[in-house]
């Protein structure tokens, strides 16, 4: 989620939890350095504990 100035890290994902309840779905675009993507990983659990769909693309 791109932002034109920096958040601290509790609205960074209040702001991210409200926008990904909002989805029908997550597209998680995965490569060989996802798993050290901190950001990336709480987006993708967030996603799972909102019940929102995963779909998860290897690129």
């Amino acid at each position: 989620m791109p932002v034109k100035k920096e958040w601290n890290k509790n609205e960074w994902k209040d702001r991210c939890r409200t926008k990904i309840k909002r989805c029908d779905g997550v597209i998680a675009l995965l490569s060989k350095n996802t798993h050290q993507a901190g950001g990336a990983r709480w987006e993708m659990k967030c996603a799972r504990e909102e019940r929102v769909r995963i779909i998860g693309m290897h690129i």
